[in-house]
């Protein structure tokens, strides 16, 4: 969960700056349509955090990890979203 609140959080803070277009919410080709309906940024950004927030089963040492699991991914997963979200908004020359 917190891999997903981490992607949920950065989108509508920083990403969205507390702003939502609530018609486009119910638009099918609105702003939130993306790919296909889905956010791959989102997705890339859930899966990583999920991997790091596990990879402390793997190593003893990274434990903190696991044990954070809701910190660990949700941090990663907001980071890792604001960077492919930055990029690609720069790439559509929306920044």
């Amino acid at each position: 969960m917190g891999a997903v609140a981490g992607v949920l959080v950065c989108d509508y803070v920083i990403v969205r700056r507390l702003e939502l277009d609530v018609d486009d919410l119910y638009d099918r080709r609105g702003q939130y349509s993306y790919q296909g309906g889905f956010n791959r940024a989102a997705l890339w950004a859930f899966g990583i955090g999920v991997l790091v927030a596990l990879s402390g089963k793997l190593d003893p040492r990274l434990d903190f990890l696991f044990s954070g699991a809701w910190f660990s991914a949700a941090a990663v997963s907001f980071v890792i979203y604001w960077i492919l979200m930055r990029s690609s908004r720069k790439r559509q020359g929306e920044v």
